[in-house]
Formats: C-alpha cells, sequence, structure tokens
C-alpha cells in the first residue's frame, strides 16, 4: 500500500503514559477479555491453558464449517471441546467490529522497543516489548517453514493467490536492482521498491564458464577468458525465466540462460529476519488506534511515514458481504480447505496453517504486557 492512498493523520507524539500496573504475562490473560462479542462461541469444556500452550494445538482441530446466508454452522472437535451450533456471522462480526471500533491506544517505537496501552472491551492493557527482535524472530521462523516453488518469467514472479476476501494479484519484479511488487489486494494495492544490497551477487561455474549473478545491478555476467582480464558478457536479470525454490530457510534460484540452465542456491530466512530486525531498530514513531482507524508517524531509515487506514470502515463494508458466501471450510491435520462462493470469485484452495502454529506461540511468548482494571 503507498503513501499516497493513505488519508494524512496528525498524531500527537507525546509518549502516553503507562497506568499503574503489576506486569501480568499476556500468556496468562483470558483471551475472551479481548473478543466479548465472541463469547456466544463459548466451547464445551474450554481449557484454561495459557495461550501459547494452546496455540500449537490448534492443528487438531477437525471438522467442518458451513457457511450459508450469513450463518455459520460448525461442526467441530477441537482440543478443548466440541464446537456445534448455528450462528448469525453477521451479528457476531458487527459486534466486534463495534468493539474494535471502541478501542484506543497508541505505540511508541523506540530503539526497537514498542511501549503504549490498548484499552479494549473494558480493559486496559498496558507496557513493553521488543517488538524489532520479536518481528524478525517471526519472519525467519515463517520463512523456515516455506516449502514449495515459484516460477517467474523475465524477472517478475507473476502472484495470484485466491483468499475469501478476494484475490491478491499481481508482480514482484527482481530484475532491474530493487525488489519491486505491483499487487492489488483485497486491501487495497502493496507497491514499494526495497533497494539490494551492493552484496546480493552471487558466484557460480555453468561447465567451465565463471558467472555473476548480481541482484544490485540487475546483471548476469559471465567471463568468457577466465585467464585473460575482460572480456565479459552480461545480460540483465529481465530477461531471464526460471523458478525460486523454497525449503528449510534456504532458498535455490533455477535461471535459463542463454550459457544454459543452472541452480543458484543461497540462503535467506535468517538473512531476511536479521535485516528486519535491524531495520525495525531504527523506526521511531507512534502507531495509534481510535474510532476504528490506524494511525501511523513513523520516521525510518528509509523515510517518514505518516497516515490513516480506516479499517473499521472496511470491515463494515466486508461485513455487508457476508449473506452472499456460501460453502463449507473443513479442518483435518493442520489444513483448512476452502469450497466457498463469495463475491469475488470460487475459492477452492486448501491452506496449510497448521505450520506456522510454533511460530505464533513464540511470538505471543514474547509479548510482554500488563493489564490494569
Amino acid at each position: 500500500m503507498t503513501p499516497d492512498t493513505l488519508v494524512a493523520a496528525t498524531l500527537d507524539p507525546t509518549p502516553t503514559a503507562l497506568l499503574p500496573a503489576a506486569p501480568v504475562a499476556l500468556t496468562s490473560i483470558d483471551s475472551t477479555l479481548i473478543v466479548q462479542p465472541l463469547a456466544a462461541l463459548a466451547l464445551v469444556g474450554a481449557s484454561s491453558q495459557p495461550i501459547t500452550d494452546l496455540i500449537p494445538t490448534l492443528d487438531e482441530i477437525d471438522g467442518t464449517i458451513a457457511i450459508t446466508n450469513g450463518f455459520v454452522t460448525p461442526n467441530l472437535t477441537t482440543p478443548f471441546g466440541p464446537l456445534t451450533g448455528t450462528y448469525d456471522l453477521v451479528t457476531l462480526t458487527t459486534d466486534l467490529n463495534t468493539t474494535f471500533q471502541a478501542a484506543t491506544g497508541t505505540l511508541n517505537l523506540l530503539n526497537g522497543v514498542a511501549t503504549g496501552d490498548l484499552a479494549i472491551a473494558g480493559e486496559t492493557y498496558a507496557g513493553s516489548f521488543e517488538f524489532a527482535q520479536l518481528v524478525g524472530g517471526f519472519v525467519t521462523t515463517f520463512l523456515k517453514d516455506l516449502d514449495g516453488s515459484v516460477a517467474f518469467d523475465n524477472g517478475k514472479i507473476v502472484v495470484d493467490i485466491p483468499t475469501p476476501l478476494g484475490a491478491i494479484a499481481g508482480t514482484l519484479d527482481f530484475g532491474s536492482g530493487q525488489l519491486v511488487s505491483d499487487l492489488e489486494t483485497p486491501f487495497g494495492p502493496l507497491d514499494f521498491a526495497i533497494d539490494f544490497p551492493e552484496t546480493a551477487q552471487y558466484d557460480l561455474t555453468v561447465g567451465n564458464l565463471p558467472l555473476t549473478v548480481n541482484f544490485d545491478t540487475g546483471l548476469v555476467t559471465a567471463d568468457l577468458v577466465p585467464s585473460v582480464p575482460g572480456p565479459e558478457l552480461s545480460l540483465p536479470l529481465s530477461a531471464l525465466s526460471g523458478d525460486l525454490a523454497f525449503a528449510d530457510g534456504a532458498a535455490t534460484l533455477n535461471l535459463e540462460t542463454a550459457f544454459g540452465t543452472f541452480d543458484i542456491p543461497f540462503e535467506f530466512a535468517d538473512t531476511l529476519g536479521d535485516t528486519l530486525t535491524t531495520f525495525l531498530t531504527g523506526v521511531t514513531g507512534t502507531l495509534s488506534v481510535e474510532t476504528g482507524t490506524l494511525n501511523a508517524d513513523l520516521v525510518s531509515p528509509l523515510g517518514n511515514f505518516a497516515g490513516s487506514l480506516p479499517a473499521g470502515q472496511f470491515f463494515t463494508d466486508f461485513i455487508a458481504t457476508l449473506p452472499t458466501y456460501d460453502g463449507t471450510l473443513t479442518f483435518a491435520d493442520g489444513t483448512i480447505t476452502a469450497n466457498l462462493t463469495t463475491p469475488y470469485g470460487p475459492v477452492n484452495e486448501t491452506y496449510d496453517y497448521g505450520q506456522y502454529l510454533d511460530s505464533i506461540a513464540t511470538f505471543v511468548d514474547g509479548l510482554d504486557l500488563a493489564i490494569a482494571a
């Protein structure tokens, strides 16, 4: 999402004083305090175990959820009891949205630490946590769980991911010395350009021919006579096609070139996570929520960013479409299989959510918040 798609916001830069409260780990807080409108979905024999112990067990959910005319009918077995019945999804989500729109709070970011407070559903949460390390660590773990491959053509990865909220579609271009996104999402356009560092180059040999793949310059260079300085032949990455495979935090770039087809393996999960942690440590400013609007006033190593996102209005518009959804969600072995008719077209996909549960639990465990009456 580009800054010009956002509405300018004026934020109070004065740090909000923390409410006097004894620290209580988030993992010991009953999550129903945060989402009281969802109490209608109370589970028989609901567990009181800490959230971080509960999250990894969510891959044990088994059964189906039927969705018809704005109503959901779950028939699930879960780690904390069965979930059955029929519920008015429009009413539930409207109540939840009302709770969100009444929430207020501010986070102040400095040196990788977030400090602030959040008032929601009659409770006030206050405290601080090391957000830069948490986000960087979460991204690293998440990327290490990736397994699969994606094709690219002329230096661009074509993205077309259907979701129940609409498709995420467009391209990711890595052939011009930058990673450039041109994506349309259910939340609006997502456009960014990130320069590759000068160190983003890899040497390899195809047969007896030395090659250098340089993402910073966007070129693949071949040393035609290695024993003699020059001559060299260069091809732009924007002219290449192939695929990119992910496994265990590493990636292998398979390129089809005039010199032949070759693979470039490289570590990316730890590198990207460390880079993100360093970047976020340099971000200062405030994030706030008020009357359903998310506001940001930030200074980062890449420049300043100020704007607002009317999330509450987006949820309101989305709720209005719920009666048009029809189909089923099937849970089994940490996967969700969607067979849905939506306003954006059919969604028939299987999502493996189980592989990310440990990463999410680790992220939540790192939060150190306090609750004040």
